[in-house]
């Protein structure tokens, strides 16, 4: 895999894929980070969004990587708490019960609005309500 081509300038890009960065869960297997490093360290990579664990959460930012999201939540139900977000991130968890008294984390999507240099990312939960107030990517 070669390094991306320099964007034009005042492009920004954004990689979308279904496996991810990091895990709250477990160690990352596949060292998928290292076989995108040169995709990673191309300038014009600001973002990194997957959806591979039914979560939503924002990672701290690192190196060659301003942006980090897992917004994998809209499928599988995931009990409420539990929750350990890294230092300069957040997680969602905001729930609801079911019959059984149960409290089950809301599903959601994320929206992202590409505008130039405006890009925004929108959190909404199962009900329609945005959660998070827009990030700039």
């Amino acid at each position: 895999m070669g390094a991306c081509t320099e964007p034009p300038q005042g492009r920004r890009t954004v990689l979308l894929t279904h496996h991810q960065l990091k895990s709250r869960h477990h160690h990352v297997g596949g060292n998928l980070a290292t076989r995108l490093g040169a995709v990673l360290a191309d300038p014009g990579v600001d973002a990194w969004i997957w959806g591979h664990e039914h979560l939503c959460m924002k990672f701290a930012p690192r190196a060659q990587l301003r942006y980090a999201l897992c917004a994998g939540h809209g499928a599988l139900p995931q009990a409420v708490g539990g929750g350990n977000a890294e230092p300069g991130g957040w997680e969602y968890d905001a729930g609801h019960q079911d019959g059984n008294r149960h409290t089950w984390r809301l599903c959601g999507y994320v929206v992202l609005d590409l505008d130039g240099k405006q890009n925004t990312v929108r959190y909404v939960d199962e009900r329609g309500n945005t959660h998070h107030s827009p990030d700039v990517v």
